[in-house]
Protein backbone atom coordinates (compact mmCIF):
# COMPACT_ATOMS: atom_id res chain seq x y z
CA UNK A 1 0.00 0.00 0.00
CA UNK A 2 1.25 3.50 -0.95
CA UNK A 3 1.09 6.05 1.57
CA UNK A 4 0.50 9.51 0.75
CA UNK A 5 1.81 12.58 2.57
CA UNK A 6 -1.64 13.34 3.76
CA UNK A 7 -2.06 9.47 5.72
CA UNK A 8 1.56 9.98 7.33
CA UNK A 9 -0.22 13.69 8.43
CA UNK A 10 -3.19 12.29 10.13
CA UNK A 11 -1.30 9.30 11.38
CA UNK A 12 1.43 11.76 12.75
CA UNK A 13 -1.54 13.20 15.04
CA UNK A 14 -3.11 10.26 15.23
CA UNK A 15 0.01 9.01 17.12
CA UNK A 16 0.24 12.22 18.78
CA UNK A 17 -3.17 12.64 20.46
CA UNK A 18 -3.34 8.78 21.29
CA UNK A 19 0.26 8.61 23.21
CA UNK A 20 0.99 11.87 24.59
CA UNK A 21 -2.97 13.10 25.07
CA UNK A 22 -4.96 10.12 26.17
CA UNK A 23 -7.36 9.99 23.49
CA UNK A 24 -8.96 6.51 22.39
CA UNK A 25 -9.75 5.59 19.09
CA UNK A 26 -13.93 5.12 18.71
CA UNK A 27 -15.28 2.63 16.31
CA UNK A 28 -18.07 3.73 14.63
CA UNK A 29 -20.50 1.87 12.11
CA UNK A 30 -20.36 3.19 9.07
CA UNK A 31 -16.76 4.58 9.13
CA UNK A 32 -15.87 6.77 6.42
CA UNK A 33 -12.44 8.58 5.70
CA UNK A 34 -12.20 9.82 9.08
CA UNK A 35 -11.02 8.46 12.61
CA UNK A 36 -12.80 9.52 16.15
CA UNK A 37 -10.80 10.27 19.43
CA UNK A 38 -12.66 9.88 22.84
CA UNK A 39 -10.95 11.55 26.22
CA UNK A 40 -14.10 12.41 28.55
CA UNK A 41 -11.42 14.18 30.53
CA UNK A 42 -10.96 17.25 28.57
CA UNK A 43 -12.99 19.87 29.32
CA UNK A 44 -12.73 21.44 25.78
CA UNK A 45 -12.91 19.00 22.92
CA UNK A 46 -13.90 15.40 24.33
CA UNK A 47 -14.69 14.26 20.75
CA UNK A 48 -11.93 15.23 18.07
CA UNK A 49 -12.45 13.57 14.33
CA UNK A 50 -9.19 13.44 12.49
CA UNK A 51 -10.46 14.01 8.95
CA UNK A 52 -8.65 12.10 6.33
CA UNK A 53 -9.74 13.70 3.14
CA UNK A 54 -11.31 16.64 3.52
CA UNK A 55 -9.67 18.36 0.74
CA UNK A 56 -13.10 18.80 -0.81
CA UNK A 57 -15.39 20.63 1.22
CA UNK A 58 -18.52 18.51 -0.43
CA UNK A 59 -17.71 15.64 1.08
CA UNK A 60 -18.05 16.74 4.79
CA UNK A 61 -21.45 15.35 5.68
CA UNK A 62 -22.58 17.51 8.76
CA UNK A 63 -25.21 15.38 9.54
CA UNK A 64 -23.12 12.54 9.65
CA UNK A 65 -21.15 14.51 11.95
CA UNK A 66 -23.52 15.48 14.25
CA UNK A 67 -24.92 12.01 14.78
CA UNK A 68 -21.67 10.47 15.55
CA UNK A 69 -20.70 13.41 18.11
CA UNK A 70 -23.96 12.89 19.83
CA UNK A 71 -23.78 9.48 20.25
CA UNK A 72 -19.76 9.61 21.22
CA UNK A 73 -20.90 12.31 24.15
CA UNK A 74 -24.02 10.69 25.35
CA UNK A 75 -21.51 7.42 25.45
CA UNK A 76 -19.29 9.06 27.54
CA UNK A 77 -21.85 11.44 29.51
CA UNK A 78 -19.92 14.90 28.14
CA UNK A 79 -20.75 18.21 26.38
CA UNK A 80 -18.44 19.68 24.04
CA UNK A 81 -17.73 20.78 20.92
CA UNK A 82 -17.08 18.88 17.82
CA UNK A 83 -13.05 19.80 16.78
CA UNK A 84 -12.08 18.70 13.16
CA UNK A 85 -8.63 18.28 12.25
CA UNK A 86 -7.17 18.23 8.63
CA UNK A 87 -4.05 18.56 7.15
CA UNK A 88 -5.30 19.53 3.79
CA UNK A 89 -4.71 22.91 2.72
CA UNK A 90 -7.19 23.06 0.28
CA UNK A 91 -9.58 22.99 3.56
CA UNK A 92 -10.54 25.83 5.60
CA UNK A 93 -10.68 27.01 9.34
CA UNK A 94 -13.84 26.75 10.67
CA UNK A 95 -15.30 27.39 14.25
CA UNK A 96 -19.17 27.75 15.04
CA UNK A 97 -21.82 26.93 17.78
CA UNK A 98 -21.39 23.20 16.26
CA UNK A 99 -18.06 22.27 15.41
CA UNK A 100 -14.43 24.18 14.78
CA UNK A 101 -12.15 23.03 11.99
CA UNK A 102 -8.48 23.49 12.53
CA UNK A 103 -5.89 22.96 9.39
CA UNK A 104 -2.55 21.80 10.48
CA UNK A 105 0.17 21.16 7.64
CA UNK A 106 4.06 21.14 8.32
CA UNK A 107 4.90 24.75 10.17
CA UNK A 108 1.35 26.11 9.63
CA UNK A 109 -1.63 25.54 12.56
CA UNK A 110 -5.10 27.85 11.33
CA UNK A 111 -5.60 28.45 14.64
CA UNK A 112 -2.19 29.07 17.14
CA UNK A 113 -4.55 29.09 20.59
CA UNK A 114 -5.15 25.34 19.94
CA UNK A 115 -1.83 25.05 20.97
CA UNK A 116 -2.00 25.87 24.18
CA UNK A 117 -4.90 23.58 24.92
CA UNK A 118 -2.63 20.89 22.89
CA UNK A 119 1.08 21.67 23.57
CA UNK A 120 3.91 20.92 20.80
CA UNK A 121 0.94 19.88 18.33
CA UNK A 122 1.92 22.42 15.89
CA UNK A 123 5.36 20.41 15.34
CA UNK A 124 4.06 16.67 15.14
CA UNK A 125 2.83 17.13 11.76
CA UNK A 126 5.97 17.17 9.53
CA UNK A 127 7.31 15.65 6.13
CA UNK A 128 9.08 12.03 6.12
CA UNK A 129 11.62 10.39 3.82
CA UNK A 130 10.23 7.15 3.68
CA UNK A 131 6.24 7.43 4.06
CA UNK A 132 5.66 3.60 4.25
CA UNK A 133 8.43 3.02 7.22
CA UNK A 134 6.80 6.31 9.44
CA UNK A 135 3.09 4.99 9.03
CA UNK A 136 4.07 1.32 9.43
CA UNK A 137 6.13 2.75 12.64
CA UNK A 138 3.26 5.18 13.81
CA UNK A 139 0.86 2.08 13.02
CA UNK A 140 2.10 0.25 15.86
CA UNK A 141 2.60 2.12 18.40
CA UNK A 142 -0.59 3.72 18.16
CA UNK A 143 -1.96 -0.84 18.31
CA UNK A 144 0.17 -0.95 21.26
CA UNK A 145 -1.15 1.51 23.08
CA UNK A 146 -4.60 1.12 22.71
CA UNK A 147 -3.50 -2.45 24.06
CA UNK A 148 -2.49 -1.41 27.18
CA UNK A 149 -5.20 0.60 27.44
CA UNK A 150 -7.82 -2.09 26.86
CA UNK A 151 -5.95 -4.01 29.32
CA UNK A 152 -5.94 -1.41 32.31
CA UNK A 153 -9.60 -1.50 31.86
CA UNK A 154 -10.95 -3.63 33.84
CA UNK A 155 -14.68 -2.83 34.00
CA UNK A 156 -16.27 0.08 31.32
CA UNK A 157 -17.11 3.23 33.16
CA UNK A 158 -20.69 3.35 34.81
CA UNK A 159 -23.43 4.98 33.44
CA UNK A 160 -24.14 8.70 35.27
CA UNK A 161 -27.02 9.33 36.14
CA UNK A 162 -28.96 12.42 35.88
CA UNK A 163 -28.92 13.77 38.98
CA UNK A 164 -31.44 16.64 38.72
CA UNK A 165 -33.81 13.89 37.85
CA UNK A 166 -32.76 11.33 40.19
CA UNK A 167 -33.10 13.98 43.09
CA UNK A 168 -36.79 15.05 41.58
CA UNK A 169 -37.41 11.14 41.21
CA UNK A 170 -36.51 10.99 45.00
CA UNK A 171 -38.07 14.07 46.29
CA UNK A 172 -41.65 12.54 44.74
CA UNK A 173 -40.72 9.19 46.56
CA UNK A 174 -40.55 10.93 49.90
CA UNK A 175 -43.66 13.22 49.38
CA UNK A 176 -45.61 9.94 48.62
CA UNK A 177 -44.94 8.11 51.87
CA UNK A 178 -45.51 11.35 53.43
CA UNK A 179 -49.16 11.66 52.07
CA UNK A 180 -49.23 7.87 52.05
CA UNK A 181 -49.10 8.22 56.26
CA UNK A 182 -50.55 11.35 56.15
CA UNK A 183 -54.18 9.56 53.96
CA UNK A 184 -53.84 6.67 56.51
CA UNK A 185 -53.90 8.17 59.56
CA UNK A 186 -57.13 10.67 58.17
CA UNK A 187 -58.37 7.40 56.47
CA UNK A 188 -59.05 9.71 53.65
CA UNK A 189 -57.66 9.86 50.42
CA UNK A 190 -58.99 13.53 49.66
CA UNK A 191 -58.21 14.73 53.12
CA UNK A 192 -55.25 13.46 52.78
CA UNK A 193 -54.26 14.69 49.56
CA UNK A 194 -55.45 18.43 50.15
CA UNK A 195 -53.49 18.83 53.26
CA UNK A 196 -50.30 16.87 51.88
CA UNK A 197 -50.55 20.35 48.88
CA UNK A 198 -52.87 18.83 46.33
CA UNK A 199 -54.08 21.39 43.58
CA UNK A 200 -57.69 22.20 44.71
CA UNK A 201 -58.88 24.83 43.62
CA UNK A 202 -61.11 26.19 46.58
CA UNK A 203 -57.80 26.85 48.54
CA UNK A 204 -56.14 28.73 46.04
CA UNK A 205 -59.31 30.95 45.45
CA UNK A 206 -60.42 31.36 48.79
CA UNK A 207 -57.36 30.98 51.29
CA UNK A 208 -54.82 32.55 48.26
CA UNK A 209 -52.49 29.32 48.79
CA UNK A 210 -50.52 29.58 45.39
CA UNK A 211 -47.37 27.73 46.46
CA UNK A 212 -50.27 24.15 45.46
CA UNK A 213 -49.61 25.20 41.83
CA UNK A 214 -45.97 23.41 42.30
CA UNK A 215 -46.41 21.56 45.54
CA UNK A 216 -49.22 19.35 43.93
CA UNK A 217 -46.82 18.06 41.30
CA UNK A 218 -44.56 16.31 43.86
CA UNK A 219 -47.56 14.13 44.95
CA UNK A 220 -49.10 11.04 43.22
CA UNK A 221 -52.83 9.45 43.98
CA UNK A 222 -51.34 5.58 44.29
CA UNK A 223 -48.16 3.95 43.62
CA UNK A 224 -49.11 3.11 40.06
CA UNK A 225 -49.57 6.58 39.23
CA UNK A 226 -46.15 7.46 41.01
CA UNK A 227 -44.02 4.84 38.81
CA UNK A 228 -45.92 5.33 35.61
CA UNK A 229 -44.83 9.36 35.97
CA UNK A 230 -41.35 8.66 37.56
CA UNK A 231 -40.38 6.06 34.92
CA UNK A 232 -41.82 8.54 32.02
CA UNK A 233 -39.61 11.41 33.78
CA UNK A 234 -36.29 8.91 33.99
CA UNK A 235 -36.56 8.28 30.24
CA UNK A 236 -36.93 11.94 28.92
CA UNK A 237 -34.78 13.48 31.69
CA UNK A 238 -31.94 11.35 30.94
CA UNK A 239 -31.98 12.77 27.75
CA UNK A 240 -32.81 16.52 28.24
CA UNK A 241 -30.82 16.98 31.47
CA UNK A 242 -28.10 16.52 28.94
CA UNK A 243 -29.42 18.89 26.39
CA UNK A 244 -29.96 22.21 28.59
CA UNK A 245 -27.83 23.49 31.47
CA UNK A 246 -29.12 22.10 34.44
CA UNK A 247 -30.85 25.18 36.16
CA UNK A 248 -32.78 25.91 32.40
CA UNK A 249 -33.98 21.92 32.84
CA UNK A 250 -35.06 22.45 36.68
CA UNK A 251 -36.62 25.76 35.60
CA UNK A 252 -38.29 24.52 32.47
CA UNK A 253 -39.22 21.34 34.67
CA UNK A 254 -41.05 23.43 37.63
CA UNK A 255 -41.97 26.39 35.48
CA UNK A 256 -43.98 23.97 33.31
CA UNK A 257 -45.82 22.02 36.72
CA UNK A 258 -46.63 25.80 37.70
CA UNK A 259 -48.29 26.66 34.23
CA UNK A 260 -50.23 23.29 34.04
CA UNK A 261 -51.91 24.08 37.18
CA UNK A 262 -52.58 27.50 36.28
CA UNK A 263 -54.48 26.16 32.91
CA UNK A 264 -56.13 23.91 34.94
CA UNK A 265 -57.14 26.66 37.43
CA UNK A 266 -58.53 28.53 34.80
CA UNK A 267 -60.51 26.06 32.47
CA UNK A 268 -61.64 23.96 35.07
CA UNK A 269 -63.76 23.97 38.17
CA UNK A 270 -62.68 22.82 41.68
CA UNK A 271 -61.03 19.91 41.06
CA UNK A 272 -58.49 17.46 42.68
CA UNK A 273 -55.32 16.98 41.14
CA UNK A 274 -51.92 15.67 41.74
CA UNK A 275 -48.55 14.37 39.19
CA UNK A 276 -45.84 15.57 37.51
CA UNK A 277 -47.10 14.81 34.49
CA UNK A 278 -47.25 19.08 33.51
CA UNK A 279 -43.70 18.95 34.34
CA UNK A 280 -42.90 15.80 32.53
CA UNK A 281 -44.74 17.16 29.32
CA UNK A 282 -43.08 20.19 29.55
CA UNK A 283 -39.28 18.48 29.72
CA UNK A 284 -40.54 16.37 26.64
CA UNK A 285 -41.58 19.24 24.46
CA UNK A 286 -38.20 21.20 25.53
CA UNK A 287 -36.36 18.17 24.38
CA UNK A 288 -38.28 17.53 20.37
CA UNK A 289 -37.33 21.36 20.14
CA UNK A 290 -33.60 20.37 20.85
CA UNK A 291 -34.10 17.28 18.30
CA UNK A 292 -35.61 20.21 15.46
CA UNK A 293 -32.49 22.28 16.31
CA UNK A 294 -29.69 19.81 15.88
CA UNK A 295 -31.61 17.62 13.16
CA UNK A 296 -31.60 14.27 14.57
CA UNK A 297 -35.64 14.47 14.84
CA UNK A 298 -35.05 13.36 10.91
CA UNK A 299 -33.20 9.82 12.13
CA UNK A 300 -36.00 7.26 12.31
CA UNK A 301 -34.63 5.07 15.76
CA UNK A 302 -34.66 8.89 17.29
CA UNK A 303 -38.18 9.70 15.98
CA UNK A 304 -39.66 5.90 17.20
CA UNK A 305 -38.12 6.62 20.63
CA UNK A 306 -39.86 10.03 20.56
CA UNK A 307 -43.27 8.21 19.49
CA UNK A 308 -42.41 5.75 22.49
CA UNK A 309 -42.45 8.68 25.14
CA UNK A 310 -45.53 10.20 23.44
CA UNK A 311 -47.70 7.06 23.60
CA UNK A 312 -46.51 6.67 27.48
CA UNK A 313 -47.43 10.33 28.53
CA UNK A 314 -50.92 9.84 26.17
CA UNK A 315 -51.80 6.65 28.81
CA UNK A 316 -50.83 8.36 32.14
CA UNK A 317 -52.97 11.54 30.63
CA UNK A 318 -56.14 9.03 31.33
CA UNK A 319 -54.87 8.05 34.92
CA UNK A 320 -57.74 9.13 36.86
CA UNK A 321 -56.95 12.48 38.35
CA UNK A 322 -54.81 13.81 35.95
CA UNK A 323 -55.62 16.80 34.32
CA UNK A 324 -55.75 17.38 30.53
CA UNK A 325 -55.06 21.04 30.64
CA UNK A 326 -52.12 20.88 33.05
CA UNK A 327 -50.57 18.38 30.09
CA UNK A 328 -51.28 21.36 27.67
CA UNK A 329 -49.99 24.34 29.38
CA UNK A 330 -47.16 22.37 30.46
CA UNK A 331 -46.64 21.26 26.93
CA UNK A 332 -46.93 25.10 25.75
CA UNK A 333 -44.39 25.88 27.98
CA UNK A 334 -41.52 23.41 27.31
CA UNK A 335 -41.73 24.81 23.78
CA UNK A 336 -41.64 28.44 24.85
CA UNK A 337 -39.08 27.88 27.73
CA UNK A 338 -36.94 25.25 25.04
CA UNK A 339 -36.07 27.33 22.56
CA UNK A 340 -35.66 30.33 24.75
CA UNK A 341 -33.22 28.31 26.49
CA UNK A 342 -31.60 26.23 23.35
CA UNK A 343 -27.65 27.12 22.69
CA UNK A 344 -28.52 27.70 19.28
CA UNK A 345 -26.95 31.25 17.41
CA UNK A 346 -29.27 30.32 14.24
CA UNK A 347 -32.34 30.84 16.42
CA UNK A 348 -31.24 33.98 18.09
CA UNK A 349 -34.19 36.11 16.16
CA UNK A 350 -37.00 32.87 16.74
CA UNK A 351 -35.63 33.32 20.43
CA UNK A 352 -35.95 36.31 21.36
CA UNK A 353 -39.51 36.35 19.44
CA UNK A 354 -40.28 33.66 21.48
CA UNK A 355 -39.15 35.51 24.34
CA UNK A 356 -41.99 37.67 24.10
CA UNK A 357 -44.54 35.15 23.31
CA UNK A 358 -44.05 34.09 26.55
CA UNK A 359 -44.09 37.06 28.30
CA UNK A 360 -47.27 37.54 26.99
CA UNK A 361 -48.60 34.35 28.21
CA UNK A 362 -47.80 34.85 31.86
CA UNK A 363 -49.42 37.82 31.60
CA UNK A 364 -52.53 36.70 30.10
CA UNK A 365 -52.51 34.05 32.57
CA UNK A 366 -52.21 36.44 35.37
CA UNK A 367 -54.60 38.61 34.95
CA UNK A 368 -56.98 35.70 33.72
CA UNK A 369 -56.75 33.65 36.87
CA UNK A 370 -57.09 36.93 39.32
CA UNK A 371 -60.32 36.95 37.56
CA UNK A 372 -61.56 33.31 39.03
CA UNK A 373 -62.98 34.65 42.31
CA UNK A 374 -66.02 31.66 43.08
CA UNK A 375 -66.05 28.11 42.64
CA UNK A 376 -68.15 24.73 43.86
CA UNK A 377 -67.16 22.52 46.38
CA UNK A 378 -66.43 19.10 44.74
CA UNK A 379 -69.16 17.75 47.56
CA UNK A 380 -71.16 19.75 49.93
CA UNK A 381 -69.32 18.56 52.79
CA UNK A 382 -65.62 18.54 52.18
CA UNK A 383 -64.38 21.79 52.68
CA UNK A 384 -66.27 21.29 56.53
CA UNK A 385 -64.40 18.23 56.55
CA UNK A 386 -61.52 20.22 55.89
CA UNK A 387 -61.56 22.60 58.41
CA UNK A 388 -62.32 20.09 60.82
CA UNK A 389 -59.06 17.83 59.53
CA UNK A 390 -56.94 21.18 60.22
CA UNK A 391 -58.39 21.21 64.04
CA UNK A 392 -58.11 17.47 64.67
CA UNK A 393 -54.26 18.03 63.55
CA UNK A 394 -54.09 20.78 66.28
CA UNK A 395 -54.03 23.97 63.36
CA UNK A 396 -56.90 25.46 65.11
CA UNK A 397 -55.87 28.69 64.08
CA UNK A 398 -55.90 28.05 60.51
CA UNK A 399 -58.70 26.26 60.87
CA UNK A 400 -60.67 29.06 62.12
CA UNK A 401 -58.94 31.54 58.78
CA UNK A 402 -59.88 28.41 56.41
CA UNK A 403 -63.45 28.95 57.70
CA UNK A 404 -63.71 32.51 57.54
CA UNK A 405 -62.36 32.41 54.01
CA UNK A 406 -64.73 29.46 52.89
CA UNK A 407 -67.76 31.61 53.59
CA UNK A 408 -66.51 35.25 52.17
CA UNK A 409 -66.08 33.16 49.12
CA UNK A 410 -69.00 31.16 48.97
CA UNK A 411 -70.83 34.47 49.81
CA UNK A 412 -72.29 34.13 53.44
CA UNK A 413 -74.04 31.19 52.48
Amino acid sequence: MNYTNYDVYTLQLLHFFVVKCGYSIATIQPQKEDIWLINSKNETYPVIRLAMNLGNEKHFDINYARVVHRGILDAIQREGKLCILTTSMDSMAIDNDFFVQIVITPGYISDPTFIHEFPGVDSVVHDVENNQEECALLTSLVEKKQLKIKKNKVLPPMIKMPKVTMSIIFLCLFAYIGSFALRSYLQSDVLGLIVSGAYYKMQIVAAHEYWRFLASGFLHIDLFHLLMNMYALFQIGLLCEKSYKRRHYIFILLASIIVGNIFTYIIEGNVLSVGMSGGIYGVMAAFVVCLFENGHIKYPLIRKSIVRLIILNILITLLPGVSFSAHLGGMLTGIFLGIIFISSIRWKQLKQYTLAAFSILVIGLFFLSSSVQRVEPIQKNVDTQIVNTYRSLGMERYATYLERQYHKTYGGE
